[in-house]
């Protein structure tokens, strides 16, 4: 199971660490490739009903590892954790190894995941049944001004 959900999100993390060997982007590049990675994050968060089963198994390994949350955390936390921190700390013009950078990508990922774990509150708060396309766009376009701020506190560190 973990496996199926990596494989929609790995060839974007593979695709986005090819480009930072590339080439190092600027600030606005790495910002426009952090919310392509969150936003295919947030699609399977939000579009595929497999993902609560997957989600549940990691919530569950993220409060009560077992063994199983080494293997979960080797083949696909750590790189998606490491891609996101490669590009905070671009944005945010510090190291990715900086344990602010690491724990601003720990806080950037909870934007998508709070839409699993948290999925009962936003639904009566907003009276949903499920996520339509257009409620799915309007939570990227949500996540995407989110991310926008990021770069209003590049610019005051300056």
């Amino acid at each position: 199971m973990f496996s199926t959900n990596f494989a929609v999100i790995g060839p974007v993390v593979n695709a986005l660490q090819e480009q930072l060997t590339a080439k190092k982007p600027t600030r606005d590049e790495a910002l426009a490739l952090l919310k392509k990675l969150l936003s295919a994050m947030l699609e399977r968060v939000l579009m595929r009903k497999a993902s609560s089963t997957w989600a549940r198994i990691i919530m569950r390994e993220q409060m009560q590892p077992t063994q199983a949350f080494s293997v979960i955390y080797d083949k696909g936390i750590r790189r998606v954790h490491e891609t996101v921190s490669l590009l905070l700390a671009i944005i945010l013009a510090r190291k990715p190894t900086d344990r602010k950078v690491i724990l601003r990508s720990h806080m950037v990922v909870g934007q998508v995941l709070i839409f699993l774990a948290g999925r009962e509150t936003i639904r009566r708060r907003l009276n949903l049944t499920g996520y339509t396309d257009e409620e799915v766009k309007e939570i990227k376009q949500a996540l995407e001004e989110q991310l926008d701020l990021l770069r209003f506190e590049a610019e005051t560190r300056k």
